[in-house]
């Protein structure tokens, strides 16, 4: 299956994604800040990234822009799963590039479900 990014700086919410992704079939890393998942990025072939927007050293939002000024990782997809949930916020993960945008506290089989049509809309462009 697909290797999936986890960045979250809340280890309990980070071991609950992990785990739905997991019993999916899916090899899974965790990181708990912006500068880690850009490290994670450069140094593995990832399918897709699950980035909260409230990381610490970098945010989601500048991870999210390195990801998609980068030319290996362009196409990621990239689905932010955050506390910010007013328009603004999510008109600005759109605008940075996100492919979905998901607000906490959420369904972990809707996650698991916007995963999945992310991965499946992958291989289909390609």
């Amino acid at each position: 299956m697909a290797h999936i990014l986890i960045a979250d700086d809340e280890p309990d919410l980070a071991r609950l994604v992990q785990l739905k992704l997991a019993r999916a079939g899916h090899r899974t890393e965790v990181v708990g800040d912006g500068r880690r998942a850009l490290a994670a990025l450069a140094q593995a072939t990832l399918d897709l990234a699950v980035l909260d927007i409230g990381l610490p050293v970098l945010d989601g939002i500048e991870v999210l822009r390195c990801i998609r000024a980068d030319p290996a990782t362009a196409l990621l997809p990239v689905i932010l799963l955050t506390a910010r949930g007013l328009q603004a916020d999510v008109l600005r993960g759109f605008e940075a590039g996100a492919t979905e945008y998901m607000i906490k506290p959420f369904v972990p089989s809707e996650l698991l479900a916007r995963v999945e049509r992310c991965l499946a809309a992958r291989q289909a462009s390609t």
